[in-house]
């Protein structure tokens, strides 16, 4: 399954140029990986970024960024971003500068003693929902990768399979960026 027959037939959000009534007909579809640096990173983010760009056949611009650039560097990104997937944390503030009707996806930690796990949950709930709030969640210790001190500790590195995220992705698009259509999930892997 792919993206492009869902965003030609319009899901109701498709980055701000299409948005804005941009000439040039196509409508692609945003979707930003969240590059941290240190710890809760996705380790196989540059799979991810592959997989989700093949999937989009040229309707999905996937990209990964580093929001430790700061909020400057940040925005242009965020405004044009119509989904972004971060692990649980303070990346995921950046969430509140994308446009009404976009998606967040929070990949959770494997390992959640002493996670405050359901604090963006809450967050944008209050939001109404202006973006909408999803989790990827697993209990495998095995997508829990770091070695070390962040071995088996809910700031360990996480791998996530292409096909949680294919499937997250493929419900925010049958859901639109349409509040009313929204209800919050947890995608389990």
């Amino acid at each position: 399954a792919n993206a492009s027959s869902a965003v030609e037939r319009g899901s109701g959000f498709c980055g701000r140029a299409a948005r804005a009534g941009a000439a040039g007909g196509g409508c692609v579809w945003r979707v930003v990986f969240a590059k941290r640096q240190g710890r809760r990173k996705l380790h196989n983010i540059a799979e991810l970024v592959a997989a989700c760009s093949t999937w989009g056949q040229g309707h999905v611009e996937c990209i990964a960024h580093d929001f430790g650039q700061g909020l400057q560097a940040s925005l242009s990104v965020l405004s044009a971003a119509d989904v972004m997937v971060a692990t649980h944390g303070a990346d995921l503030i950046n969430g509140l500068a994308m446009h009404a009707g976009a998606t967040l996806l929070e990949v959770m930690p494997v390992h959640q003693r002493g996670c405050p796990c359901d604090m963006y949950r809450a967050i944008f709930a209050r939001e109404g929902p202006k973006v909408m709030h999803y989790q990827l969640s697993s209990q495998n210790a095995s997508y829990a990768v770091s070695v070390g001190p962040k071995a088996g500790t809910y700031n360990s590195d996480l791998v996530v399979p292409w096909q949680v995220v294919q499937a997250a992705l493929s419900h925010v698009l049958e859901v639109g960026g349409m509040p009313s259509m929204y209800h919050f999930r947890r995608f389990r892997y």
